[in-house]
């Protein structure tokens, strides 16, 4: 123990000086630098069917296009996130960055399916560059500005995530899939450089090898309470966010005869939920992180209550847009509080930890995502929205049982 509280007081002594040369890194470019990379993992979501078509996937084989990018997200947070605490952090991003600008331009060239799949997989890979960027962020800051800047970098991830959608549908329907990922790779390329630039190096201070790091995620991960708690809550709140976002526009084509324009017209009422990204930082910092979980897991319980109601003879649509914005909201909330309590343990670690975490919630996301469907199909819309209302239900349930003080500065 000794041992590791050296290490651990070394790493902080090391990130203080980093943040003196860092001057004022502008949080302004962490946040714009994760809505850019974010955005990348879910611009093919809504374009699969013109993108298999033009590769000559058949259509069983179309989810692939998304699903591939899925997939090397998920493993790039396991194998890529945890370098972090290993390799030179700016030189990092820029190498995991450059393969998204490859990834992304292989894509948009790409002739055939065997071209094509490869390639959504290596742009899932680079898109863990959003992670490696929120870890830099955390070591950026000072402990007691730590949930501000989590907040405002969650900000852009979020914005980007919500945005990226409907603006790839817009652009493809303007142009063609092609020029979506085109300007994902140009947009990338970019701010690639301007990190470049802005950022000053950070070398950890650790003497791990890759396998032995990798090897370490399990024993981190149970000597770490809070992180568990932390990430069995944000499971079930990130299941129902992708439970929502799936089954929504099923609803909307089925009960309210929207067009496709008109659902992605709908997904931009979300986007005012990012903003619960700095007021959570800001109530994380103050020592209010307790009471301001409780509320945001609240608010995803509430929002699938309201979603219930949702339904044409009710003038439904503006519950299911209130709907949207208390499970964004909330959401949200809670993974920057999340964060901070993750980021709040040793600088040696933190990378590790965020990678279990975020590949965790991740996975719970894309099963809420899988099993909407069928639950909408079998069960209908109401009863899609209580098991929303449940796995809200159970989150809160595990924070009351948690010690949750301790998450308070």
């Amino acid at each position: 123990m000794g041992r590791a509280a050296l290490s651990s007081g070394m790493a902080e002594r090391h990130d203080t000086s980093i943040r003196e040369r860092a001057g004022a890194v502008p949080t302004l470019l962490l946040a714009l630098a994760c809505a850019i990379i974010a955005a990348n993992i879910y611009y093919l979501q809504p374009l699969v069917a013109a993108v298999a078509q033009s590769v000559g996937l058949p259509d069983s084989a179309a989810g692939l296009v998304a699903s591939m990018t899925q997939i090397g997200y998920g493993i790039g947070l396991v194998l890529i996130v945890p370098l972090a605490d290993l390799v030179e952090n700016r030189r990092l991003v820029a190498m995991v960055l450059g393969l998204s600008v490859v990834a992304l331009a292989s894509a948009a060239l790409a002739p055939q399916a065997s071209i094509l799949l490869p390639a959504t997989f290596a742009i899932g890979l680079g898109s863990v560059g959003v992670q490696l960027v929120v870890v830099y962020a955390a070591h950026l800051a000072s402990e007691l500005e730590r949930g501000r800047v989590i907040g405002a970098v969650t900000s852009g991830l979020m914005f980007g995530i919500m945005v990226s959608r409907p603006v790839a549908s817009a652009l493809a329907e303007l142009t063609s899939w092609r020029v979506v990922l085109g300007v994902g790779a140009f947009l990338t390329a970019a701010i690639a450089l301007g990190l470049q630039r802005a950022l000053p190096k950070r070398q950890p201070r650790s003497s791990e090898t890759y396998r032995g790091l990798l090897a370490s995620l399990p024993k981190l991960y149970r000597a770490s309470p809070i992180v568990q708690w932390r990430t069995v809550i944000h499971c079930n709140l990130f299941f129902g966010f992708g439970l929502f976002w799936t089954a929504v526009p099923l609803v909307l084509l089925d009960r309210f005869q929207f067009s496709q324009s008109g659902i992605a017209v709908y997904a931009l009422t979300g986007i005012a939920s990012v903003l619960a990204a700095p007021v959570a930082g800001r109530l994380a910092d103050r020592g209010h992180a307790s009471i301001g979980s409780a509320v945001s897991i609240a608010l995803v319980g509430t929002g699938f209550a309201a979603a219930i109601l949702g339904m044409p003879e009710q003038g439904g649509v503006w519950l299911l847009a209130v709907a949207s914005l208390l499970i964004g909201a909330g959401v949200t909330a809670h993974a920057v509080f999340g964060q901070r309590d993750v980021f709040s343990m040793p600088a040696s670690n933190r990378a590790r930890l965020n990678g279990v975490f975020m590949a965790a919630y991740f996975a719970a996301g894309a099963i809420g995502s899988a099993i909407a469907g069928l639950a909408y199909a079998n069960w209908g819309w109401r009863m899609t929205c209580l098991l929303g209302v449940v796995t809200a239900g159970v989150a809160m349930v595990r924070f009351i049982r948690s010690d949750h003080g301790t998450t308070d500065q």
